[in-house]
């Protein structure tokens, strides 16, 4: 490739807003095209050898009106003079927009340092010549050598080849710089062979990255001393005493005295996953929630916590949090690190500001969990703590707090008999709040299935539409939003009038016109008279209508049967070969039914494979039937290449619907269905 015709860019760009850099061929191996849309990248520089071609550059605008009338370019970061001596290393990282009307512009330190690199024995050392002495010289010495050799012999290499590369494009180089340049060349393929080494080695080694398996075990974790007496300290030393009576400022004042009993109590319940009688009782208080509070409903209920509990609630909510985030999804914000509870209004603000300013319609759907700790189930909390493969340990640490809870209600200052807790999360335990969060997961995996199976449609935003929100969880609130009413769940229409016949249209398979009962059919041809249906019909398959077989739409010369339709023609074969390939099954030829039941019972499939896989073949002949019929009376041509996709996709929603407890995704079903089920 010696130059590039720019009409033949355009061809495969499709319009002229564009630029593009190119790198030169290397023997058969074909050059390098870059294009880019010359509207959001500046190109400032390129550099390109045989094997690589970068371009230097960044986005042309990063704000802009939402007219697109008005756009400027703001990368430019205002700093005092001794931030740059501190930090030597910044960088600035345009960001993508997104939904905003701008790019965010990230300052960052990108100096990272992860230490010594580990070392390792590379078989490729094995085939240097001077490989003996190297190792000999090294194990005699204290092993401080230099840099990675290959690494460095190939980096001269390329700077050679980019010199002699540059006299090239200027006309300036001798015969002697060509043959160096190919022994570079052969210097620098001896590399990339052993390269190839290397990499073939480093595939056969398994890194067994089980973080979620770490968690586990720190949530596990022995419990020490420090850790209780921080956990102590970073109580509220005037909070409202519980049952005990006593305040945090009691155990800090005097802890030289009570700590070692209070940390044997607290060691007590991790050994035992239970607590003595009385040591997890709590006081409820009512706490008005509007003014001249009268009815119950204007009553709060908070649990005044004893410190015993307490502090072992502190300890489980503070591991908690530290791991939560890492499997909690996006939409939820409160109560976990690093994300704050106004995200999830922020978000929404620009989504429904997205939406105005392109004048769509969305539906937004506000949800309040009324009494949401109070019906919390204690067993769909703990399938949940399993499903995220939480411990048996620490399952059992949070079923003795569930289990052995329970309360008094204090009325005037005195408390009433107690009573056991069955089900929900008390108000005022430091555990409650990241308890119900994973609680709450289990609504976004469920809703999040909906969306999966096609169920519910997601709004998109953003950029080309690269962003999908459908519903945002922010503590006991959750919102959902989607595409505008009338949508359509479970086949019906919701939001639409009923009473018209249009809402129906995707439920009906046709439409039925009766005519009134004084209709009658009349027959002229021979005279006057009145004829019911039944002998007009006969009349005329008599008399005017000629039975002769009729040509299959496909293969003129065959006669149109059913056997011939569905196990005979062209297209019935071809679609069999198809799903043959499809679930990898090697299917021949078959003219009539008793053939195709006979190699239906051949193939080695297991019975629920077998019942799945003549669901397919039933699906087939429905939708080559529905083509047959629909040619001559549709009023668009059908595409008789659709009818394969529809076929997978007819057998996709088949199998998610009959055979739920599998859920099978859509990409595995296309790929793989015998390996899917």
């Amino acid at each position: 490739m010696v130059s590039f015709d720019v009409f033949v860019v355009k061809a495969l760009w499709g319009n002229m807003l564009f630029d593009f850099a190119t790198s030169s061929a290397r023997g058969r191996s074909c050059g390098i095209l870059c294009v880019w849309d010359k509207s959001l990248f500046h190109k400032k520089r390129t550099y390109a050898t045989e094997n690589c071609l970068c371009v230097e550059g960044g986005y042309s605008f990063t704000w802009s009106d939402k007219h697109a009338s008005k756009m400027s370019k703001l990368d430019r970061f205002l700093v005092s003079p001794g931030t740059l001596g501190l930090f030597p290393n910044l960088t600035s990282l345009i960001l993508h927009r997104h939904i905003s009307n701008h790019r965010p512009i990230l300052l960052k330190e990108t100096h990272v340092d992860y230490g010594p690199t580990l070392f390792r024995l590379y078989h490729s050392w094995f085939l240097e010549d001077d490989s003996y002495f190297v190792i000999e010289d090294s194990w005699n010495n204290d092993g401080v050598s230099a840099s990675n050799s290959m690494d460095h012999d190939r980096k001269v290499i390329q700077d050679s080849l980019i010199e002699i590369d540059l006299c090239l494009d200027k006309g300036n180089c001798l015969p002697d710089d060509l043959s160096k340049r190919a022994t570079l060349f052969r210097d620098l393929k001896d590399i990339d062979k052993k390269d190839s080494i290397d990499l073939a080695q480093n595939a056969k080694i398994k890194w067994a990255v089980r973080l979620d398996y770490d968690q586990a075990c720190d949530l596990e974790g022995v419990v020490s001393n420090e850790e209780i007496k921080m956990d102590v300290w970073d109580c509220g030393s005037d909070k409202s005493p519980g049952p005990d009576g006593f305040t945090f400022i009691f155990l800090k004042k005097f802890w030289p005295i009570v700590g070692g009993d209070v940390t044997n109590a607290v060691k007590e319940f991790f050994n035992s996953s239970s607590f003595p009688k009385g040591c997890n009782s709590s006081f409820i208080a009512l706490v008005p929630k509007v003014m001249d509070a009268k009815h119950l409903n204007d009553f709060r209920p908070i649990s005044l916590i004893g410190c015993q509990y307490k502090i072992i609630g502190k300890i489980l909510a503070n591991r908690l949090s530290l791991m939560i985030g890492d499997i909690v999804s996006q939409e939820q914000s409160a109560f976990i690190k690093g994300r704050q509870i106004m995200d999830g209004s922020l978000n929404l603000n620009e989504v429904i500001s997205w939406c105005k300013a392109r004048k769509d319609q969305i539906l937004l759907f506000k949800v309040d969990f009324q009494k949401a700790y109070d019906s919390v189930r204690w067993d769909h909390l703990d399938d949940i703590l399993g499903k995220f493969d939480f411990g048996n340990k620490w399952r059992g640490w949070i079923r003795g707090c569930l289990h052995y809870s329970k309360a008094s209600v204090l009325v005037n200052g005195s408390p009433t008999n107690g009573f056991s807790f069955h089900r929900g999360l008390r108000q005022g335990d430091p555990l409650s709040p990241f308890l119900f969060i994973l609680v709450m997961e289990s609504l976004h995996v469920s809703f999040q299935r909906l969306i999966d199976r096609g169920t519910l449609d997601p709004i998109f935003v953003g950029k080309e539409n690269m962003v999908h929100i459908s519903h945002l969880f922010y503590a006991d609130d959750a919102m959902f939003i989607g595409n505008n009413l009338p949508f359509t769940y479970m086949g019906v229409k919701v939001g639409a009038n009923m009473m018209r016949l249009k809402s129906w249209s995707e439920v009906m398979l046709c439409s039925v016109s009766l005519s009134s009962a004084n209709d009658r059919w009349s027959w002229t041809l021979h005279g006057l008279g009145e004829f019911s249906v039944k002998s007009a019909r006969e009349e005329i398959d008599k008399h005017v209508l000629v039975v002769s077989p009729s040509h299959s739409r496909w293969s003129k010369a065959d006669t149109e049967t059913r056997n011939h339709l569905f196990f005979g023609c062209s297209m019935s074969l071809d679609l069999a070969r198809l799903i043959g390939r499809w679930w990898n099954i090697h299917i021949p030829s078959f003219g009539d039914p008793s053939s195709w039941e006979t190699l239906f019972n051949g193939l080695n499939l297991s019975s629920l494979q077998k019942r799945i896989m003549e669901a397919t073949f039933v699906s087939m002949w429905w939708h080559i039937w529905k083509f047959s019929n629909s040619s001559p009376f549709s009023s668009k041509k059908p595409r008789k290449e659709m009818i394969f996709d529809d076929i997978v996709s007819h057998t996709f929603f088949w199998v998610n619907n009959r055979c739920r407890k599998f859920n099978v995704s859509r990409v595995a079903w296309l790929n793989d269905p015998l390996n899917a089920l």
